[in-house]
């Protein structure tokens, strides 16, 4: 009993790490699409490098990112979704902008909003319970909360006479 104890320990000590080792060694592909100049982007692509790093995603050894910035030119995006599609990412990530040309040039790669005034309205998805499609991702829909922030705002200031508004949601999306 004991030899085939040791003989079952010895093929899993030689099975185990090379299971171990091909996983570590997969590497996601994520293809990064930008409406925005490469020195615009930044704080985003910042940000999106260290939510990767604080899953365990380090560029170079378990995660490739292919990123590419249309530099404020619409035009442009068409031929860089097609780029990034010929790569053959696991995912792709980008702005509302960028996410409709992407979902129009693939169905079948996954395409992670980073964010959207309303995706229902771009078309990205059916619906926000069941997008039905291959996007998901952040949606910031002022529209249906504002509503509720003008009444707790007039709960805190009774005798507020006028409220301004300034619409968050243009400034934060891509032109």
């Amino acid at each position: 009993m004991k030899r085939r104890t040791v003989l079952q320990l010895a093929a899993l000590t030689l099975v185990l790490p090379g299971r171990a080792l091909a996983q570590a060694t997969r590497r996601f592909r994520v293809g990064c699409l930008w409406f925005t100049s490469e020195s615009s982007a930044k704080p985003f692509v910042e940000a999106f490098l260290a939510g990767l790093l604080d899953l365990g995603y380090v560029p170079g050894r378990n995660v490739v990112l292919d990123m590419r910035y249309a530099g404020g030119d619409s035009g442009r995006l068409p031929a860089l979704a097609d780029e990034l599609i010929a790569l053959k990412p696991d995912v792709l990530v980008g702005l509302e902008t960028a996410a409709v040309v992407m979902k129009s040039k693939t169905a079948t790669i996954p395409i992670v909003l980073v964010a959207s005034a309303d995706p229902l309205a771009a078309r990205l998805v059916h619906s926000l319970a069941r997008p039905g499609t291959n996007v998901t991702g952040m949606a910031y829909r002022i529209d249906d909360l504002l509503a509720k922030h003008i009444e707790l705002l007039i709960e805190i200031v009774p005798k507020m006479s006028r409220i301004a508004l300034f619409n968050y949601a243009l400034l934060a999306s891509d032109p």
